[in-house]
């Protein structure tokens, strides 16, 4: 299934065409797909080196911390071309064996990515109020500023980081069983 062009197989919708290779990637196996993955990875472990375990500190500067952000942002545009890319190839064909097997491995992906990003992420929420306030005001951050304060609304109901880990490897379970009803639903 390399041709990521899918024309419907009913006839009323002979017309419809959508052009997946024109604006993401060529096909589920393709060159630029694999070098976005690859380079998802290294980005990803490269935040987590740079940024894990120096959030929650009394010296945390808003610049770094808006360094940090702006990294974590273009990981997430990569994640998001991706992402994507993998729910619409699976979409245009839910019987694809090529196109479920994307479906698989990015859902794997987002669960290596969240397990290096949710780190960070729980630092932020466990910052003091009072420091977490400051930043917040903080000029260099603004354009993170909701993204931020969304994070902080969820400290109240985050577990130990070492339960939110568990909670995040066992997600994929649950987006499995949702895929599995989604593809039967839909081939029925």
């Amino acid at each position: 299934m390399g041709d990521t062009s899918l024309q419907s197989e009913a006839p009323q919708e002979e017309h419809l065409r959508w052009d997946l290779g024109r604006e993401l990637y060529p096909g589920s196996k393709s060159a630029e797909l694999e070098a976005d993955i690859a380079r998802l990875r290294q980005m990803i472990q490269e935040f987590h080196d740079q940024y894990v375990g120096k959030i929650n500190l009394p010296s945390l500067e808003a610049e770094f911390f808006a360094t940090a952000l702006a990294e974590l942002e273009e990981i997430d545009k990569r994640r998001y071309k991706i992402d994507i890319y993998a729910y619409l190839l699976f979409f245009l064909d839910t019987r694809s064996e090529e196109a479920s097997a994307l479906m698989t491995r990015n859902t794997e992906l987002g669960v290596e990515i969240e397990r290096l990003v949710l780190p960070f992420q729980l630092e932020w929420r466990r910052l003091p109020e009072k420091q977490a306030s400051d930043l917040l005001t903080d000029p260099a951050l603004t354009r993170w500023r909701h993204y931020l304060e969304k994070e902080r609304a969820l400290a109240p109901h985050t577990l130990s980081d070492a339960e939110e880990m568990i909670v995040n490897e066992l997600s994929p379970t649950a987006s499995a069983w949702v895929q599995m009803v989604a593809s039967n639903s839909l081939a029925a």
